[in-house]
């Protein structure tokens, strides 16, 4: 998939998002921020290069998976294994990959068979938490990459 590509699908995304919350529809707005953020981080880390992004990829699927797993494939991770990896080469901040990891949960949260099996719904504060998770990690990658305990020892 090209960059390019992948740009105009993250903005066509975030501009859903937008819609997806003027006009109330929560559980959409959850979903498509988690799209829109795991589609932000797979194109920071698809830039990368080098041995130490494989080492730091290597490591977060050891983290949540237990060992090195096929999931060690960039284009096979979920959410919070693309924070980590993001996290460990210092793209993102640790606040940052803790709110990400919490859309992700609403996500899976969110499955039809959870939220009307336990009669519940998604929540204006899931949305706006999601969609806010999504501005935080735009700016986190902005900034200069931030080497981590976890980044050196990806380097070593």
């Amino acid at each position: 998939m090209g960059h390019i590509f992948l740009q105009n699908r993250i903005r066509k995304g975030k501009a859903s998002l937008l819609q997806l919350l003027a006009t109330r529809q929560w559980l959409a707005a959850c979903v498509v921020a988690g799209s829109v953020l795991e589609a932000l981080l797979y194109l920071a880390l698809s830039r990368e290069r080098g041995e130490t992004f494989k080492q730091a990829r290597m490591r977060a699927a050891i983290v949540f998976k237990g060992g090195i797993t096929q999931r060690s494939h960039l284009r096979s991770f979920h959410l919070p294994e693309f924070a980590q990896t993001a996290h460990m080469l210092g793209l993102l901040g640790e606040k940052t990959v803790d709110a990400v990891c919490t859309v992700h949960n609403y996500r899976c949260y969110l499955h039809a068979n959870r939220v009307y099996s336990e009669g519940k719904d998604c929540t204006e504060d899931m949305a706006l938490f999601s969609a806010s998770v999504v501005q935080l990690v735009e700016r986190d990658l902005r900034t200069e990459p931030r080497p981590t305990e976890q980044y050196a020892l990806a380097a070593a």
